[in-house]
């Protein structure tokens, strides 16, 4: 299995303790088994190649298993929620004074908290991430941001690929 590229779309709400994401993951697969890590996120809906696929959670493996054998070029399309935690992986929030951050600690193995993935080292892969918040809300990431867009009296924040 060869992941390439990871398109993530977040929207997150003031109030809310979760995380409503869309993804595409491009990948190329060689006749196995899909399996994704996702730890604590529903999964709304799960497509292969534009085709709704069955699926499995294993809460024990903390895993998404999807039905089938896949070979060759794949696009995996998955809408889900997730939570926003206290904990210190994942997605969490954080108080300072009167001021709510929410903020990400994805190593070794904490992006399965926030999306469904192949969370491991060994499977690096291209990202582009963007998210929709408040007007009045900032966002950062570790690429630098390639364009906002208003949607709907929130806004649209889209950040470069990473390398």
């Amino acid at each position: 299995m060869k992941i390439a590229r990871y398109d993530l779309s977040f929207e997150f709400q003031k109030s809310s303790d979760y995380i409503n994401g869309k993804e595409k993951i491009s990948a190329h697969l060689n006749g196995e088994k899909l399996e994704l890590d996702a730890v604590d996120i529903k999964i709304k809906s799960l497509l292969i190649n534009g085709e709704p696929r069955k699926f499995s959670l294993d809460s024990k493996k903390g895993s998404v298993v999807i039905e089938g054998d896949f070979n060759g070029p794949c696009d995996i399309e998955v809408e889900f929620v997730a939570k926003v935690t206290d904990a210190l992986r994942g997605m969490y929030r954080v108080r300072v004074n009167d001021h709510e951050f929410l903020t990400t600690d994805f190593e070794p193995t904490g992006a399965r908290r926030l999306f469904p993935c192949v969370d491991r080292p060994q499977f690096k892969a291209e990202f582009q991430v963007s998210v929709v918040v408040d007007s009045d809300v900032n966002a950062i990431s570790n690429m630098p941001i390639r364009g906002t867009t208003s949607v709907s009296g929130r806004k649209r924040i889209e950040f470069e690929s990473t390398p």
